[in-house]
């Protein structure tokens, strides 16, 4: 016999939407209901409310519904030979929904490229997503866009695994992009294919994965971060890009929210000066509390209180290079950089390998090598994983080889 399934969109947000799956033979049907749910409160095994939460009272009634107007028109078209479609459906459970009929997603003929330009556009609306979500999903268009020129161009039925792999060498091998942002484009493509499937879509659930590569970094000592600060600037452009950078340095934001950290965000409790931001990431927002490093007070006051307005009108990357480099960090550094999806050495003095992440890396190993714990670092940075924290310090392997090189294993 066949069954209506209902299941949520993601496990993974506050309120997830749940949308109605029917299949018969050669077809499927996804259908959005008006209704969403905390994972918390979803029965997976019942794909109802579960009873003690107070909405189950009147949406799981509507969802029994619902599933039994699909039963009866499908048995009702077997029974009497006509033709079973999704729009005949649809058109039966937007009555019980009081949705107003629309065209069809399939004869609107909306490829793959276009839906996620489409996608992408929602997602620039929503103050949620920070600017480098934003910038990181339209690389990943611009990469779409000159795979279907150079092929041809891409149908839902192009959307496989076979076509991940392509993809992913695509960026690599031609575009000559390492394999971190390969698979970060993967990530963003398969995050857009979701969000596809709810829409009425059907590409093939992609579980091709080429995963990060660990590649070197820099990061910055206190006694480089006092060089930087004492720089002579040339311009106010170069002065709001070193005060930024080194905000990031000592507050350990990203440079999406050290660029737009403001004197509201300052608060005083107990004695002691804090930062109070929500960081942005991919939709999400992380409250984290950090307390005010005296370098922090000093080089906002130099911002004159106009911080995002004057820091976007400069490109704090190439400004930071410059001050770096001037003010004498030229040590040369060998580093493993990922080129074309291979791992490769790269030299060259330490000012050429600094970007505005390089922050964020800073404050992490710094705080390390004060005797931060991991979890107040993780705390204050809005990590959640420790892997992830250890991607950023680069000294924990040095530090646990000179811990084994003094015990009794190495001595003769």
């Amino acid at each position: 016999m066949k069954k209506v399934r209902f299941n949520l969109q993601s496990n993974k947000v506050k309120d997830a939407r749940i949308y109605l799956v029917f299949r018969w033979p050669g077809n499927r049907l996804l259908y959005n209901t008006p209704f969403t749910i905390s994972p918390a409160h979803w029965d997976s095994t019942t794909q109802r409310v579960k009873p003690k939460n107070s909405v189950a009272m009147y949406t799981n009634p509507i969802l029994d519904k619902m599933a039994a107007t699909v039963l009866e028109h499908y048995y009702q078209c077997l029974y009497t030979g006509q033709p079973i479609t999704a729009e005949a459906i649809k058109k039966k459970l937007n009555k019980i929904t009081h949705k107003k009929d629309k065209i069809a997603v399939a004869s609107k003929r909306i490829g793959p490229v276009e839906f996620f330009a489409q996608w992408m556009q929602q997602r620039e609306l929503d103050p949620k997503y920070s600017q480098s979500t934003i910038s990181s999903y339209d690389s990943t268009l611009k990469q779409l866009k000159k795979y279907e020129k150079e092929n041809e161009p891409l149908t839902w039925l192009h959307i496989t695994e076979d076509f991940a792999a392509d993809f992913a060498i695509f960026i690599q091998e031609k575009q000559g992009l390492n394999r971190n942002t390969a698979s970060k484009y993967l990530s963003n493509l398969k995050t857009c294919l979701v969000s596809a499937r709810t829409k009425g879509y059907t590409p093939e659930l992609i579980e091709y994965s080429i995963g990060t590569t660990e590649v070197d970094n820099v990061y910055l000592t206190m006694d480089e971060l006092k060089q930087i600060e004492n720089v002579t600037v040339n311009s106010e452009a170069e002065s709001v890009a070193r005060d930024r950078f080194l905000l990031g340095c000592y507050t350990g934001l990203r440079v999406s929210d050290y660029s737009q950290v403001q004197e509201q965000h300052f608060i005083h409790r107990g004695g002691v000066d804090f930062i109070e931001y929500n960081t942005k990431k991919s939709g999400k927002e992380i409250k984290v509390i950090i307390p005010v490093h005296p370098t922090v007070r000093l080089v906002f006051e130099r911002l004159n209180d106009s911080p995002v307005t004057t820091a976007r009108r400069w490109d704090i990357s190439n400004y930071i290079k410059d001050l770096v480099e001037r003010a004498g960090i030229v040590a040369p550094v060998t580093l493993v950089k990922n080129q074309k999806g291979k791992n490769v050495e790269v030299s060259g003095p330490k000012w050429q390998f600094v970007n505005t992440h390089t922050a964020r890396r800073t404050f992490i190993t710094n705080a390390l090598l004060s005797g931060v714990s991991h979890a107040d670092i993780m705390a204050v940075t809005g990590i959640k994983k420790i892997q992830t924290l250890l991607k950023y310090n680069k000294l924990e392997k040095e530090k646990s080889a000179l811990a084994l090189a003094k015990s009794d294993f190495f001595k003769e």
